[in-house]
């Protein structure tokens, strides 16, 4: 999925590649769902990172 969103490495908001890569157990229970981890891409400068 394309999005724009802020890049940590180009220090401001840039296109975005977002990919969903699975799910954490946060070990909540009922009723939080487990999070499900997301891996974004710059589409400027390639820098990814993990987010929820």
């Amino acid at each position: 999925m394309k999005t724009t969103d802020y890049c940590e490495k180009c220090q401001k908001d840039t296109p975005h590649n977002i990919e969903e890569i699975g799910s954490a157990n946060n070990g909540g229970g009922f009723p939080h769902n487990d999070d499900i981890i997301f891996e974004k891409e710059c589409l400027e400068c390639g820098h990814t990172e993990e987010t929820i």
